[in-house]
């Protein structure tokens, strides 16, 4: 199976913010990002940076299944948070999927990060998929162990251990509870 990570910088269907600034520039980010995906042609896409709505993700779905005449991809999408989510988006020909939707979004991160347990139509094999979007180099309001430290890691370096951190012992915990142990972040 192929599985590709993409981060759609800043999907909005909200004109004007983060995203595009008009109509024809969403209209243009779209068919950039369907002729992309269309060629990477993954079984599944593990997709950042799209609007915490369900106009963007399901506007962004709907153009990949028009580009291929049919309904190929099916969507999985958590509203925790604000501002930017992750979508897993995933061939209902390819995978189905075997677990609930498990998201962990608190004062440790941003957004939420979604992990979702799927099966191989192909062979019955398992596996959990999981986002991965840790905190920005960007240094606006940093402060103490989160300056830049000159050592070629940016600002927000202390965050993002912490985050790691946290995912790797909180995957543990949904790899031992499902019991499916192979896990591609």
């Amino acid at each position: 199976i192929v599985i590709a990570s993409y981060n759609v910088h800043n999907y909005w269907s909200s004109l004007g913010g983060f995203g595009a600034a008009n109509a024809g520039e969403w209209d243009r980010q779209r068919t950039k990002l369907v002729a992309a995906l269309v060629l990477m042609d993954a079984d599944a896409f593990v997709l950042c940076e799209l609007q915490n709505n369900d106009i963007a993700w399901v506007d962004l779905i709907d153009a990949l299944n028009a580009a291929y005449g049919s309904t190929v991809y099916l969507g999985i999408e958590d509203n925790a948070g604000f501002g930017t989510k992750s979508a897993i988006f995933y061939k209902q020909g390819s995978l189905a999927p075997v677990t609930p939707l498990y998201s962990l979004y608190n004062s440790t991160f941003e957004r939420a990060h979604i992990t979702q347990g799927f099966e191989l139509t192909s062979n019955g094999a398992r596996f959990l998929l999981s986002s991965l979007h840790f905190h920005s180099k960007l240094c606006d309001n940093a402060t103490g162990d989160n300056l830049d430290q000159d050592d070629g890691q940016g600002c927000y370096n202390a965050r993002r251990r912490d985050q790691a951190n946290a995912l790797v012992t909180y995957w543990a915990g949904i790899r031992s509870s499902t019991g499916i142990n192979a896990q591609l972040v």
